[in-house]
């Protein structure tokens, strides 16, 4: 059985036990805005703790707590992001009253996908921030701890005015970041439908 494999039956079962999801949404809750923010923020922080690579969990760790780590470092790095995509409401049922059987663990697999975008304009954004400047710094500290403006300030020794210069100058970059990702996926989805009309015309009788 693959690694990943057996972390998605592990973690599987971990949710199924009682309290466990409502535990879990409470806590993601506890960060997010919305209901749809909590179920998407619950759902990257659960297709994290079944990546190999990202941050895996094991019996050796407390669930809850893991995976209450996985969601601070989840929302505290979407947080810096600055995100500028609008969220959608879905308007839907709160998880909790979700039974969690393989069709749920397989649609968080679907979200990790689309979420590893994410991480993608993320290593893209550190590219762009200068070696030893003050943004990169606070990308670098609040990619690892949940840590208020005043408490980076204090890990940084400078002022919050500023930690709030260089979330500008994220912002700034991140925005640059996000544009040029948009326009060439626009640009490779305008060459995939291209292919797709000249090969149904090939095809056509």
């Amino acid at each position: 059985m693959a690694e990943g494999e057996g972390l998605r039956e592990l973690v599987t079962a971990e949710l199924k036990k009682d309290g466990v999801m409502h535990e879990l949404t409470k806590r993601a809750r506890h960060r997010a805005r919305t209901d749809w923010d909590t179920k998407d923020l619950l759902a990257e922080a659960l297709s994290r703790v079944i990546d190999p690579d990202d941050m895996p969990w094991d019996r050796s760790k407390d669930f809850v707590g893991h995976v209450t780590f996985a969601i601070r470092h989840s929302w505290y790095r979407r947080t810096h992001l600055k995100r500028s995509e609008a969220e959608v409401l879905d308007g839907g049922v709160a998880l909790e009253k979700t039974a969690f059987d393989q069709s749920a663990v397989d649609e968080l697999a679907e979200r990790a996908r689309t979420l590893g975008v994410h991480r993608v304009l993320g290593e893209r954004l550190l590219e762009r921030l200068p070696a030893g400047s003050r943004a990169r710094q606070l990308f670098d500290l609040m990619s690892r701890e949940d840590l208020t403006p005043s408490e980076a300030a204090a890990r940084l020794g400078c002022t919050v005015a500023d930690v709030h210069a260089a979330e500008k100058q994220l912002k700034y970059y991140g925005t640059q970041v996000k544009d040029e990702w948009d326009l060439s996926e626009e640009r490779r989805m305008k060459a995939l439908r291209e292919r797709a009309r000249q090969s149904s015309e090939e095809g056509a009788p």
